[in-house]
């Protein structure tokens, strides 16, 4: 008799709210910085503000109110978006897999899906659709890019399913920057590669795989790329299409009409901007206010304007599709390196004082008061390359998270982040010698993990 009781125990249905618990370390790993989670309300004009180290649910109008707090091992790692569909905020793990929906009504939250923690779609673009389906597409995982259109049914299957893996079009290497779904039928997708985005448009009609086919529709040249600001926290697209006009990268509209792409001339850090949900005449610019913490969601703040009003009084400037600023930078590039030849031969025989960081090739050499460091390995030529740059503007600290965005371009899992970071500052100072690379504490805020930098074992 104990011996069943103890496998129906083992074998049994777990709970709705059953947490897949991952290891002690990797929770750590991801809790030594402060981590937020932001979802905007439409018809609030709230924002809602996730702690996901310690659990708390916060809402940001004028003050910042505590509205819950739940089990941080449950909710750890997992993206945040409101469904003004059902009046619900949603919990979806940043990898796919699990999801859960909050119910601020009555303070419930539910597990609703029948899946696992996928942990295999990170950096996914979505969006939530009128049929209680969630759509998602992209991602990276198991050390490759991921190509599939998921969709996820939260009234009948409450599983992942595949609705169309992409074997050509767009660009496996592309970054996937958002994806928009115009209609319950079609899905709008926006990819970034080498100074171009592309934007594709796929139609969901058809039963078999072959008849799922992703068309380009429009080519766009970016010359001066793109940032990795605070609207890659959102990744869902819904809400931020205004009359016809969807809100991507911040400060940018793709006009679905006339398939232009409009760049928002402003100085700020954009969060989104978004359709009001009650006044069909107002949208809604949710922007960080404060620009010495420009990736905080704490700093966020929400602007109301008139729709007509927004259009007509800013500055927008019209993205070229074609490749004449590519042919006039290409000739700028020409006449630059034609005057440096001529300055390198002037100067030729003239003894310059050598560079601390010195690039050699395909290595780079290092000026110590122990004597001059090579560095061979691809990595940590990358990450003194932006020491470098500290370096040259004087600056000998930085913060731990915004030093990893600019290393990893906020591309891959947290955990293998800090632990290819951790192992290239180890082998740089052991080259050194010395202490050259240490992290501290912030001062003011103890959750704050700094970089410290001591040029003064340079030379």
């Amino acid at each position: 008799m104990i011996l069943l009781l103890f496998f129906s125990l083992l074998l049994g249905t777990p709970d709705s709210l059953y947490t897949d618990y991952k290891t002690v370390a990797d929770l750590e790993s991801q809790r030594i910085n402060e981590t937020r989670k932001v979802s905007f309300n439409p018809i609030t004009k709230e924002l809602y503000l996730y702690e996901a180290y310690s659990g708390y649910l916060l809402l940001k109008n004028n003050s910042i109110d505590t509205l819950d707090r739940f089990d941080p091992y449950l909710l750890d790692n997992t993206l945040m978006v409101f469904d003004t569909y059902n009046n619900k905020l949603k919990f979806i793990d940043s990898g796919l897999g699990r999801v859960f929906e909050y119910d601020q009504s009555n303070k419930q939250l539910i597990r609703i899906d029948r899946s696992y923690n996928l942990r295999a779609f990170y950096n996914f673009r979505a969006s939530l659709s009128k049929q209680n389906k969630i759509i998602a597409y992209g991602g990276y995982g198991e050390f490759t890019d991921k190509t599939e259109l998921l969709s996820f049914n939260s009234i009948s299957e409450f599983e992942w399913e595949s609705i169309h893996k992409n074997t050509h079009e767009p660009d496996r290497s592309a970054l996937v920057i958002d994806m928009l779904m115009p209609n319950e039928n079609h899905v709008n997708l926006f990819a970034y590669s080498n100074s171009y985005l592309d934007v594709y448009s796929l139609s969901l009609v058809g039963n078999t795989e072959n008849i799922l086919k992703w068309e380009p529709i429009s080519h766009f040249y970016l010359p001066a790329g793109i940032s990795n600001g605070i609207y890659r926290e959102n990744s869902f697209s819904n809400y931020r299409t205004i009359d016809n006009k969807f809100n991507l990268m911040g400060n940018y509209f793709y006009d679905l009409n006339t398939n232009e792409l409009l760049k928002w001339e402003t100085s700020n850090e954009i969060f989104g901007v978004f359709q009001s949900s009650i006044h069909q005449d107002s949208l809604y610019v949710v922007v960080n206010d404060n620009p010495l913490d420009l990736y905080n969601p704490i700093n966020l703040v929400v602007q109301t304007h008139h729709i007509d009003d927004f259009f007509t009084q800013n500055i927008f400037t019209k993205s070229s599709g074609d490749q004449r600023q590519l042919l006039i930078l290409i000739l700028v590039l020409v006449v630059i390196v034609i005057l440096f030849s001529v300055i390198f031969y002037k100067n030729k025989l003239v003894k310059k004082p050598h560079k601390v960081f010195e690039k050699n090739g395909s290595s780079l050499k290092l000026h110590t008061k122990n004597g001059i460091i090579s560095f061979i390995e691809e990595d940590e030529i990358m990450f003194l390359n932006h020491v470098n740059t500290l370096y040259e503007n004087q600056t000998n600290s930085i913060e731990l998270d915004k030093f990893d965005d600019l290393l990893f371009n906020g591309i891959g899992y947290k955990t293998h982040m800090t632990s290819k970071r951790n192992s290239i500052i180890t082998n740089i100072n052991d080259q050194i010698g010395d202490l050259f690379i240490k992290k501290t504490k912030g001062k003011h805020d103890k959750r704050r993990v700094i970089l410290n930098f001591d040029f003064t074992l340079l030379k």
